[in-house]
């Protein structure tokens, strides 16, 4: 039986993270693994959230197959650009304390 094309692909990802997390936990301890694959993990299923929301908006909009991937790109510029503005933006100011005069 012949693998689908992203399995491969997929596998390889998970094991450079699994890698990745004995090294970290080999440099820094266990505290900081868990927190590695405690993030990863949490970044893995958001990823499928995003795919599920992509299919019910393909589906609701009824996008043409041979659009998705181009839509699927724009959305990935836009979502990285908003990022970019984000992190580069100034921190909000804090509110002026609340005076207590007599």
């Amino acid at each position: 039986m012949q693998e689908p094309p992203g399995v491969a692909g997929a596998l390889l990802v998970v094991a450079a993270a699994v890698a990745f997390g004995i090294g970290v936990y080999a440099a820094k301890g266990p505290d900081s693994a868990s927190e590695f694959f405690a993030g990863y993990l949490l970044e893995q299923s958001l990823s499928v959230d995003n795919l599920f929301v992509f299919v019910l908006l393909f589906s609701y909009f009824q996008v043409p197959k041979e659009y998705e991937p181009k839509v699927l790109e724009y959305g990935i510029l836009g979502a990285a650009g908003l990022r970019a503005v984000f992190i580069g933006a100034p921190p909000p100011r804090p509110a002026p304390a609340p005076s207590h005069a007599p």
